[in-house]
């Protein structure tokens, strides 16, 4: 029961809980120059070479620039630190005698510019990436009767594209977003030609 106390008192008396009004952007849009931090976690499924699973966080800092009754707009920058693996009940054309497991590392800058609509509680968000893409995998050819053979590999290579994001704020400081990201097509390697969508949460900060 102590303890139960405590934590009501601890977070009504909080200070970040006191703040929420200034969390988001309030409903009549704000002006120029003012700084929103938000941050979306992202469930992913990629296609490409093969298919894969994965994760993205995405911090993202957003700067006001400009403001209409319908909508704000804002200049965003940010990171994508994303995993992704390639399972091999998703890979096709595979023969059953091939074992093969991959992973793949996405660090990349993002720039780009969001609409904040309506109450400002729906944000649609187009950006542009760029980085490096990592590959690590291992693949192991078994024949009946044979000695199995196996074959790593690890490589990387640079990787831009272009994203599009929606988020919606139901609460103070939590939402969801959902995500479609692709890369230009720059080269045949199946290492930075994967497509992927994502659906998450998105945490508000300022």
């Amino acid at each position: 029961m102590r303890g139960l106390l405590a934590f009501v008192f601890l977070a009504s008396s909080a200070p970040s809980f006191a703040l929420a009004d200034d969390i988001g952007i309030p409903e009549a849009g704000e002006s120029s120059g003012e700084v929103r931090v938000v941050m979306h976690a992202s469930a992913t499924y990629g296609i490409g070479g093969y298919s894969a699973l994965g994760v993205h966080l995405t911090p993202l800092v957003e700067f006001s620039v400009w403001n209409t009754d319908a909508a704000t707009g804002s200049l965003d920058f940010g990171v994508v630190l994303g995993w992704q693996m390639e399972p091999e009940s998703l890979q096709y054309q595979v023969p059953s005698t091939l074992d093969n497991e991959a992973h793949r590392l996405n660090s990349w800058v993002v720039f780009g510019h969001s609409f904040h609509l309506g109450d400002r509680r729906s944000t649609l968000g187009v950006h542009l990436f760029g980085g490096w893409t990592h590959v690590w995998s291992v693949a192991t050819a078994s024949d009946p009767g044979r000695v199995e053979r196996s074959a790593s590999d690890d490589y990387g290579l640079p990787n831009i594209g272009a994203s599009l994001t929606f988020d919606y704020r139901f609460s103070d400081y939590v939402g969801f977003n959902v995500q479609a990201a692709g890369p230009f097509q720059t080269g045949s390697s199946y290492v930075n030609t994967l497509f992927h969508v994502g659906l998450g949460l998105t945490g508000y900060f300022r």
